[in-house]
């Protein structure tokens, strides 16, 4: 990210916060020049100059919008992928009951989409496990995922308070399952397709 000017036309502009300041500031991206709001708690000794602390890595910017930490799904099934990339917005928006929910879907949706359509979700995880589409360990991180998402699931919200690292352990689970199930397969098959027309030279 970049400054959007020198001249003192966009100055960052501070919310009182206790002790501290909160600046947002605008900043352009370097890769695409969209605007972005960035976010950041300065002290009172950064406070004459605000726009350097935040651009010279001594304080951590909150973005608006905020980047994605979504990773890129391009060999599995839109109505895989798609819902999966909703999980990871949620995650990028602190909404981590949402992430964690979605997840739980996706899997179901995988499950679904091998065949695998009766019983509960806790008998559709086995069942990946019976019919060798998941290791044991997947099976099991898989039913982690499935009873931390249960209560929420039944709407019993009250009972539930996801942490963020609880939710980053469901995505990164939810990303093992896509990327052993299509990606890694996908990309498998084209090296073998790479290999066989080079022989075949």
């Amino acid at each position: 990210m970049e400054k959007i000017t020198d001249d003192g036309s966009h100055l960052p502009t501070p919310y009182p916060h206790t002790q501290d300041w909160i600046f947002g500031a605008p900043f352009a991206c370097s890769h695409c020049g969209a605007v972005n709001i960035g976010h950041s708690l300065i002290t009172r000794d950064d406070r004459h100059d605000p726009y350097d602390a935040m651009t010279n890595g001594r304080v951590e910017i909150k973005w608006i919008p905020p980047v994605s930490s979504a990773p890129s799904f391009g060999d599995t099934p839109p109505e895989i992928s798609e819902p999966a990339l909703e999980a990871f917005t949620a995650w990028d928006h602190d909404a981590y009951r949402a992430a964690i929910l979605m997840a739980r879907a996706v899997l179901e949706g995988i499950c679904k989409d091998h065949g695998i359509s009766s019983g509960s979700l806790f008998h559709k995880i086995d069942a990946m496990k019976d019919a060798d589409h998941i290791t044991k360990a997947l099976q099991m991180a898989a039913h982690a995922v499935r009873e931390l998402g249960n209560e929420m699931a039944h709407g019993d919200f009250v009972k539930t308070n996801p942490t963020e690292k609880q939710a980053k352990q469901v995505l990164a689970i939810m990303r093992q399952f896509i990327e052993q199930l299509y990606e890694q397969p996908a990309q498998t098959a084209r090296l073998l397709g790479n290999e066989s027309a080079s022989d075949g030279t």
